[in-house]
């Protein structure tokens, strides 16, 4: 803003040119703008926080993910329904996945691809667990079930919790329909909430 100010520009083509820098940092560096909605929501009491970044997460990384790849092709079919196409479940799937990758990533102002690495890679069919990962599995669960006693969840996040826990392989979809809630972006919402308040409880 300083420098545009120095150029001797004034006015109209002052503005002009500020905003022409604004657009063209956005679109090189989509961090930068999901950074502003974070602040903006947070400065918004009684707004569901997340609820605008994994919005505008998930558009970014739906328009950067192709579906040509066979895992995560697979995972999407695994998910979707008789007469829906794997983009509209994708675009059902990657809210919740967008922003829980979001905020486990460092902090930056970057392109967001490790966003989109990180939420195809949990939408990518697993291959199927030996024995021993499963039993794993399990201690991890019980593990879990222990630490959300200290986790002070609410109701909702508690019945989002007990499902999940009991049925690790449980879709966005299921829970919601299952809890009556509106979306799967709320699901994942609930979801996030629980893994910061568990991460809390954990320290």
């Amino acid at each position: 803003m300083e420098w545009w100010v120095q150029s001797g520009l004034r006015g109209e083509r002052l503005q002009i040119a500020v905003c022409q820098s604004v657009i063209t940092a956005y679109r090189q560096r989509p961090g930068l703008a999901a950074k502003g909605i974070e602040v903006i929501e947070a400065g918004m009491p009684g707004f569901p926080q997340g609820l605008a970044l994994s919005v505008y997460l998930t558009t970014h990384v739906a328009a950067h993910t192709s579906l040509k790849y066979p895992r995560l092709r697979a995972g999407i079919d695994e998910l979707r329904t008789d007469n829906e196409s794997r983009f509209s479940r994708l675009l059902k799937e990657l809210p919740a996945e967008v922003l829980a990758a979001y905020h486990e990533r460092e902090a930056g102002w970057g392109d967001l691809m490790d966003v989109r690495t990180e939420a195809a890679r949990h939408l990518e069919k697993a291959e199927a667990r030996p024995e021993a990962q499963e039993l794993a599995a399990f201690a991890d669960r019980e593990t879990l079930l222990k630490l959300a006693k200290g986790a002070r969840l609410s109701a909702q996040e508690l019945e989002v919790f007990e499902l999940c826990t009991a049925n690790p392989g449980v879709s966005y979809r299921e829970i919601a329909e299952h809890l009556g809630m509106k979306s799967t972006s709320q699901v994942g919402v609930v979801k996030h909430r629980i893994k910061r308040k568990l991460l809390a409880a954990s320290l």
